[in-house]
Formats: structure tokens, C-alpha cells, sequence
């Protein structure tokens, strides 16, 4: 879901124009001194609200909180440069409409909601000119202000419209690209970059506490494909891809060939034995074009701070005890197979390929 807090198009240039407004509320009364004195507690109360809502802005990346404090920005900014304006009295109000329309034309790219631009928007005119007395609109002339009121409104509208959904499809090809740049392409499994960077994330979500992964490796598969071709091995593999997927949704990989991997956070070492051997009983059960399939499993837990290719590695080794005493069980370290402890015996998917 496109969310402008972590994406922030324009975000330089947004911090940009938030320091000039502040530079020129702080210091514009410097400059003219019929604004009032300087520091003064309104001068600082007028500033200081633009102030603290630039800063949730750069710090927050929840769209909720995003889109509530970018609209509290641009009224605030409306709301300080109203009192400024004020004070200039007759030069104040040569520059208001360029002033508001400056900031509506800013607000556009601040936004990822029309709904919210325009309420803002809408807000943000109310704060500028409610209140000024006739003689402001006489002197401009209220049809054309109306109609140059109007042409802003617009273009800010549409400069929020075709900027927005611009980023929008941006943002939707990014992540289209990350998934299936992320993706196996014929088991739809995260493949092993993916896979990898997955471990890291669950780990750091896990901190000190150890993450149970398994290697698992498909039995006789090149059997399979030298006998069968590789249309029905494929066949095999996208077979498996959906068990793992049912038992473990967004936790498993491909590593290449018929090796996958899966984690089990949240779970000991018995519950993840237990996950295993319901998977292996799944798998057991299949019928792909009248082969059966099994595989092999090594298991172990790695501990925090420990790589995923350190983890892999271990995990490589126990898989590889499980296939030296005879396939289609899961092997835990130094533990029996969960084949011997349930008295399960392993099951040879094509006896004529047994070795």
C-alpha cells in the first residue's frame, strides 16, 4: 500500500520551503519593525506550531500521523503568515495572494488524498482572507479574484492529482519489480536472496531468543525428472511449493534445484519437529500424475546473531544425516530422526529407483 510518510516524493524539496517560511516568520520582523518586536511570546506562538509539525513530519512514517500533521502544517503556515501579512498593514496585502497561493501549490506534493488537499486547501483560504475587510476585495476586484482564486484552486488540484498518481504507479511498479525480483518464478517461493533477507528480518524481530530453520531436500528428484522429463519434475516442485506455502505462508524458499528452506518463528524445537512431520505426512500423501514424493529435513535452530548461511550450513549437515540413514525423515542435530522417535518407517517413493 503506497504510503507518502515512507516514500516522501519531494521531501528535499518540502524541507526546503518549510525553512524559508520559518526563516521569513522569524526574521521578517526584523526586518520590518511595524510587525512587532521581536521574540516576543505571540512571535514565537505564532512560529512554533509550523515548527513542531515539520518536525513530526520528518519524523514519522505512519501515513495516519503523516497526513493529520501535514494538514496542521500548511494551516499553521497559513495561520502565522495571516498575523505577519496583518501587521505589514497595505504592503502586507500586495503579497497575500501570492503567499497563499505559494503554499497551496507546496501542499500539493504533500499530499497523497485529494480529499485531503482540498480540505486543507479549502481551510488554508478561509485562514488567509475571512475577516479582511471590503476595501481588499474592491481594490482587486472580486470577479478577478474569484477567478484567479479559482485558477489556483485548479492547477494546486491538478498538480496533486498528476503528481500523486504519478508516484502512485511509481510505487506500485517498485513493488511489483521487489516481488518478483524476490520470487522464484515457477514455485512463486522466495528464492534464496529473498530468502535470506527474510531470516535476517524475522532474527532481528526474534532478538535474543533462537529461530528454528529447516532445510529440506526432495528424495530421488533426479530420478524423477531423468524418468518422468522435467514438465512432470516442475509439476513436483510446484506441489511442494503449495504444501510449504499452506504450513508456512511467506516463511519459505526455493535455495535452487529441489532444496527449499523454511523458518518457524514462535515455535521451539519440538513444535517446529511437529510442524515438519505434519508436513512430511502432507507430502507423503500426494498423487502428481502417479508420483509420490517425499523428502528429507535437517533442522536446527539458529542462535541470535548467528548468519543465515552459517545457519543454512548446519542446517545442510543434519539434512545430510537424514539422507544417509535413508530418506524421507526429518533430522534434528545430534537428535533421532522424527522417523524412529513416532515409529514411522521411511516409505521409498519409486522403489525401482531406490538405492
Amino acid at each position: 500500500m503506497f504510503n507518502l510518510a515512507e516514500e516522501r516524493p519531494f521531501h528535499l524539496q518540502i524541507n526546503i520551503a518549510a525553512t524559508i517560511a520559518v526563516l521569513v516568520l522569524v526574521f521578517g520582523r526584523l526586518i520590518r519593525q511595524e510587525t512587532g518586536e521581536f521574540g516576543t511570546v505571540s512571535h514565537i506562538a505564532s512560529v512554533l506550531p509550523l515548527g513542531v509539525c515539520w518536525a513530526m513530519l520528518n519524523r514519522t512514517r505512519r501515513d495516519v500521523t503523516f497526513r493529520i500533521f501535514g494538514a496542521l502544517s500548511i494551516l499553521s503556515c497559513a495561520m502565522a503568515f495571516r498575523i505577519f501579512l496583518d501587521k505589514l498593514g497595505t504592503h502586507g496585502d500586495y503579497w497575500r495572494f501570492f503567499v497563499v497561493a505559494l503554499i497551496l501549490v507546496h501542499a500539493a506534493v504533500l499530499f497523497s488524498r485529494i480529499g485531503d488537499y482540498v480540505a486543507t486547501a479549502l481551510l488554508c483560504g478561509a485562514i488567509s482572507f475571512i475577516g479582511l475587510p471590503g476595501d481588499y476585495f474592491a481594490a482587486t476586484g472580486h470577479a478577478e479574484f474569484a477567478i484567479a482564486s479559482g485558477t489556483a484552486a485548479v492547477i494546486g488540484v491538478m498538480l496533486n492529482i498528476i503528481v500523486m498518481s504519478s508516484y502512485r504507479k511509481l510505487f506500485e511498479a517498485k513493488e511489483k519489480y521487489k516481488r518478483l525480483s524476490g520470487t522464484d518464478p515457477l514455485t512463486r517461493l522466495l528464492n534464496r536472496r529473498a530468502f535470506l533477507a527474510r531470516f535476517s528480518e524475522v532474527q532481528e524481530e526474534r532478538g535474543q531468543q533462537a529461530l528454528q530453520l529447516a532445510m529440506i531436500d526432495l528424495d530421488h528428484f533426479k530420478q524423477i525428472n531423468d524418468h518422468y522429463g522435467h514438465d512432470r519434475g516442475d509439476t513436483v516442485l510446484m506441489a511442494m511449493a503449495q504444501c510449504l506455502q499452506r504450513h508456512a505462508p511467506g516463511l519459505a524458499g526455493r535455495l535452487g534445484g529441489e532444496e527449499f528452506a523454511v523458518l518457524f518463528p514462535g515455535c521451539g524445537r519440538n513444535e517446529a519437529m511437529q510442524q515438519l512431520d505434519m508436513l512430511l505426512r502432507e507430502v507423503r500423501g500426494l498423487d502428481i500424475d502417479g508420483v509420490s514424493i517425499t523428502f528429507s529435513a535437517g533442522l536446527v535452530a539458529a542462535e541470535a546473531g548467528e548468519s543465515a548461511e552459517e545457519a543454512l550450513t548446519r542446517a545442510d549437515r543434519a539434512l545430510y544425516q537424514a539422507k544417509a540413514a535413508g530418506r524421507n525423515r526429518i533430522i534434528c542435530g545430534e537428535m533421532p530422526s522424527l522417523a524412529g522417535e513416532n515409529g514411522l518407517r521411511p516409505l521409498p517413493i519409486l522403489p525401482a529407483f531406490a538405492e
